[in-house]
């Protein structure tokens, strides 16, 4: 008898902050299972920014029981009224895993 390979558990959170130019978003990761993950994927309300994860998280692993945490500016006029982040990857035991993350923009 096998046990199946234990499979990582990443949280994302979308908060806002207060600046006077776009709307400021922190996205925080947390992997809250022992099990390293590599990001490989990255949109904002269906818009693929994949190629942005090192710059924007300064990493694309993310390891066991480790943070990573991007600022963004998000600027547009007018913002829609809900933005979606979509953040994806892989588990260091080959697990696909997907985390969305939303911030509502209302009266920004």
């Amino acid at each position: 008898v096998t046990a199946p390979a234990a499979a990582s558990v990443t949280l994302a959170a979308a908060a806002q902050a207060q600046i006077t130019s776009g709307l400021p978003v922190t996205l925080q990761l947390q992997e809250k299972a022992g099990v390293a993950v590599t990001l490989t994927g990255f949109t904002l309300n269906g818009a693929n920014y994949s190629t942005m994860l090192r710059s924007l998280f300064g990493a694309t692993q993310l390891p066991a029981h480790g943070t990573l945490t991007a600022n963004l500016i998000v600027q547009g006029k007018p913002l829609p009224s809900t933005l979606t982040f979509v953040i994806s990857g892989t588990d260091a035991n080959g697990n696909n895993w997907s985390q969305t993350a939303s911030v509502s923009t209302s009266g920004k």
